[in-house]
């Protein structure tokens, strides 16, 4: 299933975040797990993943070429569902910096479903 960039499908976290927890704890995700749990072919990502960034908040890619993601922050963009968290979760590294990201991602949910109203 592809997606137009300008109708990007509504992602559900916990279906989401089914689809790359069972693979391993690793730190980083390969563009082929981020592809599959956002339901585009690695292909597709690679050509939205700048797009995306711009116009979902979705985090960048680590440096160096390889396409992988730091998994810490695809997690919290697709928990924040779509909204970027305030800090940089390429840089989360330990265990208080996760607790801190995951209070920080559900103020703004709850600051959003206050404002928008609950979906």
């Amino acid at each position: 299933m592809t997606v137009a960039l300008n109708k990007i499908a509504p992602l559900c976290a916990e279906t989401a975040l089914n689809k790359v927890a069972p693979l391993s704890n690793d730190l980083t995700l390969a563009i082929e797990d981020i592809a599959s749990a956002m339901g585009l072919t690695a292909r597709a990502l690679m050509r939205k993943h700048k797009r995306l960034s711009k116009d979902h908040g979705f985090p960048p890619p680590l440096p160096g070429g390889v396409w992988r993601w730091s998994r810490a922050a695809f997690e919290a963009w697709v928990r924040a569902n779509g909204v970027p968290a305030q800090e940089d979760e390429d840089r989360v590294a330990n265990s208080a910096a996760n607790d801190r990201s995951s209070r920080l991602v559900s103020e703004q949910n709850k600051s959003l479903r206050a404002r928008y109203g609950a979906a």
